[in-house]
């Protein structure tokens, strides 16, 4: 997916040397973890464009001289388990590097698993030469410990939990999309509306075709009562997810806020338009077609949501109450009493029964 792996829109030099750059960064993760991220897709591994990038060369000139080493030492018959690493790592990585296929990801931490293995092999081979050297090997071998137990402890503080674990990973650098939607939605929890706003506009500029992003920021901007920025919001939304009932419903509602009762209901009806199945839809123009009084059309988007069935409550309480406004008493009692059936004791329920009791017996 474009959001997940956005190098197969890249051109052919800068797709090769953003992957060179995502295997440098797995060289790192191996050699030195120190900064980690939960996620590494768009955003999180920056595109490298030429050259002239030293992102782009330094992990390249690496690699060339990681494989003339691995020559030299083969036809020297030295190091043999090294190059046996080597190897081990390098045909467990092409699979999942971009260089062959493009795949799901542009980088996870994940797909180091089996690679790892021939790491493990390269790294205990030189600790072995190291060692032989007695005080340096074993001086290296505790300092790599003893740096690995430190990062071990801060990194375990980092995943505490949401907010530690991506505010941990935007400061050490990782401003992937994810990074920040994912921030974005902790802030809202939180009630950090404005954190929370900055980080889903910082998804949409990452990622503009994200529909789901412009459906959190518009509903962000309501909570706010900053209404015009949040139709524009949702316009976005509605754009990139045209069959999307809830882009609609939220759209549709603002207008309400506005004051606007006729493109609130052109909203409804132009999701209905496209998903003429749509329940909420349904139910929010049967809603303001009876506040308009405009009874038989209400009555029929609101059966529309029911169709044969009771599990919507406030769309039941609704025809019940547009049956008793249109004065179809014994529609209203009947329908009444279903829904009490369905949820007994309910009170509103219960007061439009014995109003529409009333009338069925004047």
């Amino acid at each position: 997916a474009q959001s997940d792996n956005p190098i197969s829109y890249f051109s052919f030099l800068g797709r090769f040397l953003t992957t060179v750059r995502a295997v440098g960064m797995y060289f790192r993760l191996l050699v030195f973890p120190w900064t980690l991220s939960p996620d590494y897709s768009h955003g999180g591994v920056p595109a490298v464009g030429s050259f002239a990038d030293p992102e782009g060369w330094v992990p390249l000139l690496s690699l060339i001289g990681v494989g003339f080493c691995t020559v030299y030492w083969l036809r020297k018959r030295v190091f043999l388990s090294g190059v046996l690493g080597v190897l081990v790592f390098a045909v467990a990585l092409a699979p999942v590097s971009n260089f062959v296929i493009t795949i799901g990801t542009i980088l996870g931490e994940r797909l180091l698993y089996f690679p790892t293995i021939g790491f493990a092999l390269l790294l205990g081979a030189g600790l072995i030469e190291l060692l032989d050297r007695r005080v340096l090997g074993w001086a290296l071998l505790g300092a790599i410990l003893l740096i690995l137990a430190v990062r071990t402890g801060v990194r375990n503080r980092d995943w505490r939990d949401d907010r530690t674990l991506f505010e941990a990973a935007l400061a050490s650098g990782y401003g992937g999309a994810k990074i920040h939607y994912n921030l974005g939605v902790t802030y809202r929890k939180a009630g950090e509306r404005n954190r929370a706003i900055a980080a889903f506009e910082q998804v949409a500029r990452l990622r503009p075709w994200d529909a789901k992003n412009w459906l959190n920021l518009g509903t962000v901007y309501v909570e706010l009562e900053r209404h015009k920025e949040a139709l524009v919001a949702f316009e976005r939304a509605w754009e990139q997810k045209p069959n999307w009932p809830q882009v609609y419903v939220k759209t549709g509602l603002v207008h309400e806020a506005l004051g606007d009762l006729d493109r609130a209901k052109a909203a409804y009806q132009t999701g209905l338009d496209r998903l003429p199945e749509a329940r909420d839809l349904h139910y929010e123009l049967a809603r303001l077609l009876g506040r308009d009084r405009n009874y038989k059309e209400a009555i029929w988007h609101c059966l529309a949501v029911l169709d044969g069935n009771l599990e919507h409550f406030d769309a039941v309480r609704l025809l019940g109450a547009l049956y008793l406004d249109d004065g179809q008493y014994e529609k209203a009692l009947a329908v009444c009493r279903m829904g009490l059936e369905r949820w007994p004791g309910n009170e509103s329920l219960e007061g439009m029964a014995r109003v529409a009791q009333d009338k069925v017996t004047e």
